[in-house]
């Protein structure tokens, strides 16, 4: 029997939901999977392949209209045929786990520190201050503002995940980073995926928390694991006072200092950075 065509539109999440489908028998055996990245950047030098879209019998896609750095559905739809069976998932975005962090050339929840900045802490001080859980960092603020941001994601959707996401967000690791989720999220995404086409569930049990091999990771420090509780993580990460206190030096210096002259720096007098904690 040939293969049906199902069409994944999306940012890199995509690539897990295509993982993940891939791992029920069921539907690797009924489709074949394609993933189109709805960058912009993507496809400045290519056309939309619309005879694909054409034939494709699923398109699973994310519309993110608030962002312009994305290709929104609209720009697809119109390839699409009537007949096919379209599923939408939600961005699954949750900035909340940890004190800051980077995204492309921003450095996101750094507000406390430009606060004791602009109150002319300095730079030793203020590594100090943070490697002695001395900093006050609003995690309540953090998660409030994640959750509303979760909610917000699926309103339209036709998958839903921040119940899941806000009901073990202490028991499980479910992300890597922001916007980089864990094999958990995306198994319990695909089952509402094969749920619709009808297909049995896959396993939720992963013992590899990156099965889809999605870059980056931001680590567990003591001021997140000590507001959520984590039960899979008591002690945090080796190396978290010098990954975000780097980050703290690309609040202090500005971001317009390139990265490699900052790690040049840490490296170097990584022994004087050691006696400022």
């Amino acid at each position: 029997m040939k293969k049906q065509l199902c069409i994944i539109f999306s940012n890199g999440q995509g690539l897990g939901v295509q993982h993940f489908l891939n791992k029920s028998p069921h539907f690797a055996n009924y489709y074949d999977i394609i993933f189109l990245c709805n960058y912009k950047s993507e496809w400045q030098e290519k056309k939309i392949p619309s005879e694909l879209l054409k034939n494709a019998s699923v398109v699973i896609y994310q519309d993110l209209l608030n962002n312009d750095r994305h290709l929104k559905f609209k720009d697809i739809g119109k390839f699409i045929h009537s007949s096919s069976r379209l599923i939408s998932f939600p961005n699954i975005y949750f900035s909340g786990l940890w004190p800051f962090f980077e995204e492309g050339a921003n450095i996101l929840s750094g507000e406390e520190i430009l606060d004791d900045i602009n109150k002319g802490e300095g730079f030793k001080s203020l590594i100090r201050k943070f490697c002695s859980l001395s900093l006050e960092l609003d995690f309540d603020k953090r998660f409030s503002n994640s959750k509303q941001q979760l909610i917000h994601n699926e309103s339209n959707t036709d998958i839903k995940i921040s119940d899941f996401i806000l009901e073990h967000i202490h028991k499980e690791k479910l992300f890597l980073t922001q916007n980089h989720p864990t094999s958990i999220v995306f198994a319990y995404l695909v089952n509402q995926i094969l749920s619709l086409l009808n297909f049995p569930r896959i396993s939720c049990d992963c013992t590899n928390t990156n099965e889809a091999n999605l870059p980056g990771y931001w680590p567990i420090s003591p001021y997140d694991s000590n507001y959520y509780n984590f039960s899979y993580q008591k002690i945090p990460d080796e190396n978290w006072k010098f990954f975000y206190s780097f980050l703290i030096a690309k609040i202090y210096y500005g971001m317009g200092i390139t990265n490699r002259p900052l790690q040049r720096f840490f490296v170097k007098e990584y022994t004087k950075f050691l006696t400022y904690t």
